[in-house]
């Protein structure tokens, strides 16, 4: 497993077993011919997950799986509301 986008470090402060935090996990799995064009969405998605305000971490895992390409993107928000936000603004993309 190859990590392609590195997980700002939280504090001790911000574990989500003693706040309101919201960890998002999402899973694709990715044609190997079409990898490319999905890690050039996936870095303008992370462009605009790091200029939002609300945001407390992110992390991307690739690997292999069956010939196609395995991502795991892992996003933490300080809240539920700010989540939410995130979900209905300009710069989310499914």
């Amino acid at each position: 497993m190859e990590i392609l986008y590195p997980l700002q470090l939280l504090s001790p402060a911000d574990n989500p077993l003693e706040s309101d935090s919201v960890t998002v996990l999402v899973n694709r799995v990715v044609p190997s011919v079409e990898e490319q064009s999905f890690q050039s969405t996936l870095k303008k998605l992370f462009e605009e997950f790091d200029r939002f305000p609300v945001t407390s971490g992110s992390v991307v895992l690739r690997q292999g799986v069956d010939g196609d390409v395995e991502f795991s993107v892992l996003k933490r928000f300080t809240g539920k509301m700010d989540h939410d936000v995130w979900v209905n603004s300009p710069g989310f993309v499914c």
